[in-house]
């Protein structure tokens, strides 16, 4: 009987086994037993065994089934559990509760249809118990019920709660409103937690200050030890908040969600926010630094505190100007005195005197940055400016915040000013608040609009600083709105380069056009961070800031690769490939910038290149079919090279092909079979010069596309098919012509020239050549000569449109200049398009 259930789902052996033991142990019975069920439901055997343990348990524990009841009735552990079983014993609990149905077997229950169990046990008893039906769905949802408790309701039913353990993660789902994930993280922090009464009175004062289920959820979720805490000592510290603080139960609640649970569990904050908020000014400003800060809440106010405010104080900042450097370092004050003390003697050592307006600000910036990184933030000024170590310091001194900005930051806005602005270093220096700036929000923007107007004449070279100062109203009144009639559009462009599309304008150097298009495929780009190494490293193998342009507007999504992934694959194109820098800037110019920086190339350009012949080869067909880079090697490339070469196709051939018809190397091995197999058809057989030609015009048609090119020339030309064919063998490449083109040649040598169709399929490379620069300009010569009489009429057409250009112009064009002035210049009209003057 057992050895029958592998056939059933195709398990193997072992796992076969493995559930068997399983289901015998849990349930304690013999293996026959298990046996026998798994012969009426053997779709058990499908459920993992994670999935199996739990069903089992929740029955055994929870509804309290007796195995051997599971066993006869094996069809309950096939419902879900989270969809069916635990919300339909959720709702029989609750009546039952409420006394107004007795004990119903749940094996009746589970398999009820849904619209039956809804009518039965929902709706005929909505009114009885209000908000039935929405709770039935929080449960199914997984979400805490809206306005019933489970717990409470089944606090009047004594034997079913001393029956029913304590399970601290169903609580966190079920009462406080947490997600599976979660609860099971919050769950074991409190996982000594045997009863719901204390924190239930929890809850109980958090929903009293007016928190909604979503805000319980989160708060819970942010601290689950705040349902530890004494709620009798929680609900004293809440009056405290309102009696001796004055604050209100919104504002309590806005504590509460800001972090301020920590607190809240820890001791009596009143007399903390009765300094803080004074101390910021207002209830809004701590907020603020509360979400960056709680642990205000919690730092000592006698030994920490205070001493930090006093020495600030000593140091000459005034209360006003310490509460504003918390908004700019919000763990200042909460940090050890010493430790601050070590600040303000770095600011002091940076030649920032304590009675100068920027001190405050050079010691928030130290306290968020160590002694090493300062010292290195300065060092890469100097030598990115080009200046010295003093000239920094003055700088700094006059703008302490700029040592805040990221070296990435600082680099590309540096590269902006003097590059595209042509600022010199020392403008920069001496003006240090233009590195403060946002580069995509004001920089680039406002460079931009003025360049605009510039060109459109509408003003003169103007200062940058006239305009990149001013405020953003004044920007707009000056340079935007005084000028959008006359160049319209312009308000939406300097939009558009300030919002989604700025990084790309500014950093990348894209057109507002591009930017707008290339925008929506990098859309899930919240940072800088990332792109700029990219671009970082995309520079340094030689890439100027037009070509960074040209690759980003050509494949945005490369901004999306991993920097270090870009990094380890170009130094694999370096030692594995063997290119050098310049080469690898090709290849990303060349389409392969996305495949390059998505994965590892270097093997198949370390095939190719050789294959190809030489670096340059392969940068041909790479720019007709990038793909080749994303093709498997073993699976796709080297099968078809071997096809084609099992057809009598040299390398030599195949490289050929490629150059006309590069995406015969990526089409899937079975679609170029059936490639060959209609070049074959067409009469061209394997051995023939032909061939690689008629492979590469094929791949390029669909076979219904072919058939009725086919049918096309044999009616136009008038020949039969067979004729055609063998035409088309010497000159396969016509397959590859619409029909409007070929129609239209056809009617000029027919009509105009004079010639003969049957002419024309004995040579079928005239329909190949361009009708406006060669057949139409060497016709219209041709006629000249003829009315001059410098040639003889017998002259075959087809030499005469077919000999190579030079020899054409030395023979016929330069060697009658004297006989017929202008006619070289006639010639250029016409292959340009236009009338000639009369010759």
């Amino acid at each position: 009987m057992v050895c029958k259930a592998p056939t059933i789902l195709g398990l193997p052996e072992e796992k076969l086994r493995s559930k068997i033991d399983l289901l015998s142990s849990t349930i304690g019975c013999s293996i026959d037993s298990i046996g026998d069920m798994l012969c009426k439901i053997p779709k058990i055997l499908g459920l993992s065994e994670k999935n199996l343990h739990r069903k089992m348990e929740f029955f055994v524990t929870k509804v309290g089934l007796e195995p051997t009841y599971i066993l006869g009735n094996p069809m309950l552990l096939t419902f879900s559990l989270e969809k069916r079983v635990v919300p339909r014993h959720y709702v029989l609990q609750v009546l039952v509760a409420k006394g107004l149905i007795k004990d119903v077997v749940i094996c009746t229950l589970v398999p009820m249809v849904e619209k039956n169990f809804v009518a039965r046990y929902i709706d005929q008893y909505s009114n009885t118990v209000p908000g039935l039906a929405d709770a039935y769905a929080a449960v199914c949802a997984g979400r805490v019920p809206p306005d019933i408790r489970f717990r409470i309701l089944l606090s009047t039913a004594a034997n079913a709660t001393a029956t029913t353990p304590f399970s601290v993660e169903e609580y966190l789902v079920a009462t406080c409103g947490l997600t599976g994930a979660q609860a099971l993280k919050s769950s074991a922090r409190i996982s000594h937690l045997k009863s719901a009464s204390n924190p239930d009175a929890v809850l109980g004062l958090l929903s009293g200050v007016g928190l909604s289920p979503a805000d319980i959820a989160a708060v819970v979720a942010s601290d689950p030890l705040l349902l530890r805490a004494s709620a009798d000592m929680v609900g004293s510290r809440i009056s405290s908040l309102r009696r001796r603080v004055g604050l209100t139960d919104p504002q309590i609640g806005s504590i509460l969600l800001a972090g301020g649970a920590i607190g809240l569990r820890s001791g009596d904050i009143a007399s903390r926010l009765e300094f803080w908020i004074p101390f910021y000014g207002s209830f809004e400003s701590f907020l603020k630094i509360l979400k960056v800060n709680r642990c205000i809440l919690t730092t000592d106010m006698e030994k920490v505190v205070k001493p930090n405010v006093a020495l600030l104080h000593q140091c000459g900042i005034s209360v006003c100007d310490i509460a504003k450097m918390s908004q700019i370092s919000a763990w200042l004050l909460t940090l050890n005195p010493k430790q601050v003390e070590a600040f303000v003697q770095c600011a002091d050592e940076l030649g920032v005197p304590c009675n100068c307006s920027s001190f405050k600000y050079m010691v928030a910036v130290t306290s968020r940055n160590s002694k090493g990184r300062v010292a290195a933030k300065m060092e890469f000024l100097s030598t990115t400016l080009g200046c010295s170590a003093d000239e920094v310091r003055s700088a700094i001194c006059k703008l302490p915040q700029i040592l805040g900005l990221s070296e990435i930051n600082l680099r590309s806005k540096i590269e902006f000013l003097v590059s595209e602005v042509r600022l010199e270093p020392d403008d920069i220096l001496k003006r240090p608040q233009l590195l403060a700036y946002s580069l995509d929000k004001r920089l680039a923007p406002r460079h931009y609009i003025v360049q605009v107007l510039v060109a459109k004449g509408l003003m003169k070279d103007v200062p940058f600083r006239t305009y990149v100062d001013l405020p953003e109203n004044d920007f707009l009144q000056n340079f935007i709105d005084r000028h959008k009639n006359v160049i319209p559009g312009l308000s939406e462009a300097y939009a558009a380069v300030r919002a989604g599309e700025d990084y790309l304008v500014a950093t990348c150097g894209l057109t507002a056009s591009q930017a707008v298009k290339a925008s929506r495929k990098v859309s899930q780009l919240k940072s800088a961070s990332n792109p700029d190494a990219v671009l970082a490293h995309l520079s340094a193998v030689g890439l100027s800031r037009a070509d960074l342009a040209a690759v980003v507007a050509a494949e945005p999504r490369v901004l999306l690769s991993r920097a270090d992934s870009v990094a380890r694959r170009f130094a694999s194109l370096r030692g594995r490939a063997g290119l050098s820098d310049p080469q690898i800037a090709s290849v990303l110019l060349a389409g392969g910038a996305l495949r390059v920086c998505s994965a590892d190339v270097s093997a198949k350009l370390a095939f190719l290149i050789p294959f190809m012949g030489s670096f340059e080869m392969l940068l041909k067909m790479l720019r007709r079919n990038n793909a080749i880079l994303c093709s498997s090697l073993e699976n796709v490339i080297k099968p078809n090279i071997e096809l084609l070469h099992e057809c009598g196709l040299s390398v030599c051939d195949i490289v050929t092909m490629a150059q006309s018809a590069a995406w015969v190397f990526t089409f899937k091995p079975e679609r170029l079979k059936v490639v060959v197999k209609r070049a074959e058809e067409l009469g061209v057989p394997a051995n023939s010069w032909a061939f690689k030609y008629i492979v590469s015009a094929v791949a390029r048609t669909s076979e219904g596309s072919v058939a009725a090119r086919m049918e096309f020339l044999s009616t136009t030309l008038g020949c039969s098919v067979d004729e055609l064919r063998s035409a088309v063998g010497k000159c396969p490449q016509i397959l590859g012509l619409t029909e409007s083109k070929v129609r239209s040649k056809i009617e000029f040598l027919v009509n105009k020239v004079g010639l003969d169709p049957h002419y024309i399929l004995q040579r079928l490379v005239l329909l190949t050549l361009s009708l406006e620069k060669r057949l139409v300009p060497r016709h219209y010569v041709l006629q000249t000569l003829l009315v001059k009489g410098l040639i003889k009429k017998d002259l075959d057409f087809f030499h005469f449109v077919c000999i190579a250009n030079g020899d054409f112009m030395a023979k016929y064009i330069d060697r009658h200049e004297g006989a017929i002035p202008g006619l070289a210049d006639a010639y250029t009209a016409v292959c340009s398009g236009k009338l000639p003057a009369k010759v």
